[in-house]
């Protein structure tokens, strides 16, 4: 406005939303805290270079307890951090340099005092540098500063019961784009898993190589009225995760191989005994007889 009206040319000014709050807002770092910062100031990183002497006092900058905010430093950050530890202020200091803010371009870093200079060097102004502990905020607030923010993954996942590997990849800050490849469904011949699931009691290991067996095993097992208990200290799992969805039956796995393979499982089983024994292997109709196969060649 002032060159402006210098030139002789009328103009008024319409408010806006400071970039200084508005930038870091919006990655979920707000300026202000009430146990991490009672107070913020902005300052510039870049003085106008006809100044004969620098105006800001980086000493006393250093030993604020608040949020500061440098506006227009990003070429000068290493510069300003130097000043700033140079003051005293904590080399751990959280920071977080913000370039483009809001818009598509938008790119986020995070550090600590010591190291975002280095760590934003790639980065193209106009940016906006916060440092204070409230970065630590953007963490728990928003996904742009998740670990796989701005990442996308395509999920091959069958059914429900993969979705979690989906979810995790959400929370994480992950963008994730479903792609069933293949679709598990019950049985329409479920003769053989009625006899199973009425001579429970008769069998020493019932053996699940997929959580899918585990699922809908046992979603007909309680719906013809099984009792956990009639099965409990004779379940064998193929993996950590085949094991997890036996939990949720309310049942711990009694055998989870160290390395989640059929081979592994197999090979557990023998170290059990399994000669003379009455094993049921739950599994799918699309299958691998690696189980089956190693039973007959050992015994």
């Amino acid at each position: 406005m002032l060159f402006l009206k210098s030139k002789g040319v009328e103009c008024e000014t319409v408010p806006g939303i400071s970039s200084c709050y508005a930038a870091a807002e919006v990655c979920g770092i707000p300026l202000t805290d009430r146990t991490l910062a009672s107070g913020f100031m902005v300052l510039t990183g870049h003085e106008d270079p006809a100044k004969k002497s620098e105006s800001v006092n980086w000493a006393y900058a250093a030993k604020f307890s608040g949020t500061i905010v440098i506006m227009m430093g990003l070429s000068n950050l290493k510069t300003i951090t130097g000043k700033l530890l140079a003051g005293g202020k904590s080399a751990d200091t959280p920071c977080a340099v913000i370039a483009s803010g809001t818009t598509r371009k938008e790119k986020i870093i995070t550090s600590t005092l010591r190291g975002i200079a280095a760590e934003s060097a790639g980065m193209s102004s106009p940016a906006v540098c916060v440092i204070g502990d409230v970065v630590k905020l953007g963490y728990l607030l928003s996904p742009k500063l998740k670990p796989l923010a701005g990442k996308k993954y395509i999920s091959t996942a069958s059914d429900n019961l993969t979705n979690d590997i989906s979810e995790k990849i959400k929370r994480l800050g992950g963008k994730v784009c479903s792609l069933p490849l293949i679709k598990i469904v019950p049985h329409k011949d479920i003769s053989g898993l009625k006899s199973v699931i009425k001579n429970a009691k008769s069998y020493d290991w019932l053996v699940f190589t997929s959580r899918h067996g585990v699922y809908y095993f046992f979603k007909k097992y309680f719906s013809l009225g099984g009792n956990p208990s009639d099965i409990a200290g004779r379940v064998a799992c193929v993996g950590s995760g085949t094991a997890s969805e036996l939990a949720k039956c309310g049942i711990e796995a009694d055998l989870v191989p160290d390395v989640s393979t059929t081979k592994d499982l197999g090979l557990a089983l023998l170290a059990r005994g399994v000669k003379g024994k009455r094993i049921a292997l739950l599994r799918t109709k699309m299958k691998r007889d690696v189980l089956k196969k190693m039973r007959i060649r050992k015994l």
